[in-house]
């Protein structure tokens, strides 16, 4: 007992050494080596381990550590609660500084309950009336004001505010500060001219104490200062727009003056240099000036303000206030006519967008997104402005710089799917893990060290010092480890890397002599398209808007999305040749004849197959095909000579440069000696109608209202392709139908591994189609068996289960019948190919076979099957689907044949009498050269 004690106070030695030093992770290590001496030696609910491991969550919490943080609280809690120790003082204080973290950590309802947690402990413990209390109270108060409720927000603020006064006085700091948060509170709810005049008497009593105790020379005096400095120029504009009295116009100009006076006085002290302000305090300080000498028309003084405000605010390495300031700036030198200047700001925000990723278990949902929305956004203006930039000269030194911002911001996306999925790499691979593992731990104890180095920026210099060269000596440790992967495993390295390609690089190392690559990346206002051969690069913005692709789109989709008659008559080639008009026309003068052309697209573009785009749409064209509806004997028959795209191209598809660059070097691996040619899954069970069986609850539990698996139809018809494609292939397989279509078996071991041909003849579903709450399954799937033998699993084959459990090396994966990438109403973003398509890639796929609608089975067999035909003669998949396409667009089929998931339905206003006759016979003609039939599906990969 006596040794641990001792042990005990030497590890708090240590603790204290490590703080002064400045050394917070050897602080932190040190404090749980003694936190578990203490459990041992003295008990989980001693005073001593209860300190101890309270001050180690304040630890994570300063050095940036926010999921260890979260995860002490949450462990003193658990010790509070299951000892019965919930209403002691102790717990009161455990509260209010989990309550302070959560509220930091931008998750401001969780903070609400335990502040007020805390609150009521202290009443009932008769600390109603302590100082603590109206602390608590003030943090609760602006916890209510943040989230909008100002009636709380005020009653708590102003309880505060007298319990305050109570015991210590009118003249007090914290006073001040209570006072400061109701003026702010009233000045933002401004309802009435009363709000107004409580806003303007709270922030001058706030500012009057404050400068009293310390000038203005502190931090708390400047954020004040800086609030009436704000409301002052405000009500300035504010009345001199709503009246044109003399009256108010003279109120009008006193308000600017005093702003102005203020804001100088504020510059005055910044400018002497003192440190009451922290650099990133100084640094907002100089921006609300710039904003200031914007609204009063004085560029110059506005420049000179932001510039200081940039250095100032990069210094302290908060990169939320990097990507406010610079993009501030940026927007401030593009309407001054700056655009070459405004590009260099645009991308310091850029490149602290992909720092601020890099720590993405650090944000909340709310700063995700509205960090995810700045990326697209700054991202559009960067490339807009380095596109314009090269039109005026002759180098492609500008697009070159707007093609690694686009393939990025691509790669974000995926990015995005990997946070939401929490996927582990390659999880069979014992020797990548382990070095994943290791990079993950150092780069967590990076973070650690930058996070500190952050928030404590004026720590001394030997502190500095110590904390530069652990960081740089774990900077070259990650270095080696990225090439140690890099060099041994090339395709997970490719697919997961950060850093962008050039074009130089694709163009010299990974485009082929005879392709074509195009890059879409498309924005609010325009796309930009970048064209790549061996021999040639090129940038062009297509002006035109996310807003009018996304209508022509949509109403493209719709007619193809149900298979009645009624519907699939509304695809009018109108918009086939718009969006050919649009994106394609003016890259087509840029590919050599016989090329083949590669496709990476995002966003809704990745919702369509550029195949059925229709070269030709003019008069005579648009005459002929509405003489053919009227002159037809077989349905659909009028879209047969119209001139697609398909007729042109074989397109190749992927859902990012960074798989395609992946697929090229996975080209050069020895090619694996295949043990089985076919394994495959089809007419998977949905609903207790296929089997009198109740499927579990839990499915339909998983998706949204009105959306049930009973909904999903049975695919019958994949048990008779997936047999006709084993025929074809006549070797070994291993095939799985109805009830045994588990994914269990599909995820299991050795399944799919040196498996030639895989096949997934089920329906799709996007994580729209699922309950917001559901996290564990809001993400891209394919929809195998829901009874028999489950095994544990649920039936959902997720984007996350074939990254995290799959290891393929197959030739082709298929997905072949219901919607596997393609977009609904509710989802035209392009998850569904990003994050599918992207999983089976990232698993070792090396091209796959996917649809974009719902497709009709019967056709949908004989294109996959005709495909395997050509496949089994030597001809490459791409070049397969081709020639299958044309086959189906030259044939037809009688409505007498049982075809499931199609409807022929005639409008009663149909004056073709003689198609009324056959339907009536029950023996209509379709042709399927109407694209529903022929072009669903597309290929991805080399």
């Amino acid at each position: 007992m006596t040794e641990n004690k001792v042990s005990l106070s030497l590890l708090e030695n240590k603790i204290d050494e490590s703080l002064s030093s400045g050394d917070i992770i050897a602080a932190i290590e040190y404090s749980e080596s003694a936190i578990r001496i203490a459990k041992n030696t003295l008990g989980e609910t001693n005073e001593d381990t209860i300190r101890l491991t309270s001050n180690v969550a304040t630890y994570y919490e300063d050095c940036g550590d926010f999921l260890n943080a979260e995860r002490t609280f949450l462990v003193l809690k658990n010790i509070f609660t299951n000892n019965s120790m919930i209403d002691t003082d102790d717990c009161s204080i455990l509260f209010q500084n989990f309550g302070n973290f959560l509220n930091n950590m931008g998750r401001t309802e969780e903070a609400i309950i335990y502040l007020d947690s805390a609150i009521n402990i202290n009443k009932k413990n008769s600390n109603s009336s302590s100082s603590k209390t109206a602390s608590l109270l003030h943090t609760l108060g602006n916890c209510y004001f943040t989230i909008g409720d100002y009636e709380n927000a005020e009653n708590t603020l102003l309880s505060a505010l007298s319990l305050r006064k109570t015991n210590s006085g009118d003249i007090d700091t914290d006073v001040a500060l209570i006072m400061g948060s109701l003026g702010n509170l009233y000045e933002e709810r401004g309802e009435s001219e009363e709000d107004l005049e409580k806003a303007d008497y709270y922030l001058h009593k706030s500012m009057e104490v404050l400068f009293e105790h310390n000038g203005i020379e502190n931090e708390d005096a400047l954020s004040l200062c800086l609030s009436i400095a704000d409301s002052y120029a405000q009500s300035s504009h504010a009345i001199k727009t709503t009246s044109e009295s003399n009256e108010y116009l003279e109120i009008a100009e006193d308000y600017s003056y005093k702003s102005e006076s203020l804001y100088e006085e504020i510059e005055t002290s910044i400018k002497s240099g003192n440190n009451f302000f922290s650099v990133e305090s100084r640094g907002i300080a100089f921006r609300n000036l710039a904003i200031h000498h914007m609204d009063s028309g004085r560029i110059y003084s506005a420049y000179r303000s932001i510039m200081k405000s940039i250095a100032l605010i990069e210094k302290s390495s908060n990169y939320r206030q990097i990507i406010f300031t610079n993009n501030y700036f940026a927007n401030f030198l593009q309407d001054n006519g700056y655009k070459q200047k405004a590009t260099k700001y645009y991308s310091s925000a850029f490149e602290a967008m992909i720092n601020i990723f890099s720590k993405s278990d650090l944000l909340s949902e709310e700063e995700r997104l509205e960090i995810h929305n700045n990326f697209a956004q700054t991202s559009g203006l960067i490339i807009s402005n380095l596109i314009d930039e090269d039109q005026l000269s002759s180098s492609n030194k500008y697009n070159s710089q707007a093609f690694i911002v686009a393939t990025e911001m691509q790669n974000r996306i995926f990015s995005e799917n990997i946070y939401k999925s929490k996927i582990k790499p390659y999880k069979n691979n014992t020797e990548l893990n382990r070095l994943c593992t290791y990079k993950e731990s150092l780069q967590s104890k990076l973070s650690k060290h930058e996070s500190f180095h952050e928030t404590n920026i004026e720590t001394t210099n030997t502190s500095n010092k110590n904390i530069s060269e652990t960081v740089l000596n774990l900077h070259k440790k990650i270095n080696d480890i990225e090439s140690t992967i890099k060099s041994e495993h090339p395709e997970y390295y490719n697919l997961t890397r950060k850093e962008p390609h050039s074009q130089d690089y694709i163009r010299n190392n990974i485009l082929k002599e005879g392709e074509t690559l195009l890059v879409y990346s498309s924005f609010n206002k325009y796309i930009a398209l970048f064209i790549l051969r061996h021999d040639l690069f090129k940038a062009i913005k297509i002006p035109l808007s996310k807003r009018k692709l996304t209508s022509h789109i949509s109403k493209i989709l719709s007619s193809l999305s149900s298979p009645e008659i009624s519907n699939l008559k509304k695809l009018n080639p109108y918009n086939l040749h718009y969006l050919y008009k649009a994106l394609f026309k003016e890259a087509s003068s840029f590919i050599n004849e016989n090329d083949r052309v590669i496709l990476i697209c995002d966003d809704i573009l990745n919702t369509i197959p550029f195949e059925i785009m229709v070269q030709e749409y003019d008069d005579d064209f648009k005459l002929k095909f509405e003489q053919s509806c009227e002159n037809r004997k077989t349905i659909f028959s009028e879209y047969k000579n119209l001139p697609y795209l398909s007729n042109k191209y074989i397109f190749s598809y992927f859902p990012s440069l960074y798989t395609f660059v992946s697929s090229r070097s996975d080209s050069t691996k020895q090619r694996p000696n295949y043990k089985k040619d076919l394994v495959a899954f089809g007419d998977p069970i949905f609903n207790d109608q296929q089997l009198n069986i109740n499927v579990r609850d839990i499915s339909n539990n998983k998706l949204k209202a009105g959306k049930t698996i009973n909904h999903l139809p049975p695919l019958p018809d994949t048990a008779d392709e997936i047999i006709e494609i084993d025929k074809i292939l006549g070797g070994k397989s291993e095939i799985f139908l109805r009830e045994n279509a588990q994914e269990w078996i599909a995820k299991k071991k050795g399944t799919l591994k040196n498996t030639r041909y895989i096949l997934f003849s089920t329906h799709g579903l996007l994580s729209t189609d699922f309950l917001n709450d559901d996290t564990t399954s809001a993400q891209p799937c394919l929809v195998l068996s829901l009874v028999g033998d489950l095994r544990g699993e649920d039936g959902f084959l997720t984007m996350g289960d074939i990254m995290e459990t799959m290891e393929l090396d197959a030739e082709v994966v298929v997905l072949s019948a219901c919607n596997t990438v393609g977009e609904k109403k509710h989802a035209l973003n392009g998850e569904g190919f990003s994050g599918l398509t992207r999983a089976f890639m990232y698993a070792g796929a090396k091209g796959l076979i996917v649809s974009h609608w719902n497709v009709e089975s019967t056709s949908t067999k004989e294109l996959i099957t005709k495909t395997f035909s050509y496949i089994k003669l030597g001809i490459p998949p791409s070049e397969a689907l081709y020639k299958a396409r044309v086959y189906i667009m030259g044939s037809n089929f009688s409505t007498s044949t049982n075809t499931r998931g199609f409807f022929a339905i005639i409008e009663e206003d149909d004056n073709n009498d003689s198609l009324k006759d056959n339907y009536t016979k029950n023996e209509l003609q379709i042709s399927r050269s109407h694209p529903y039939f022929w072009a669903p599906f597309v290929y991805v990969g080399s």
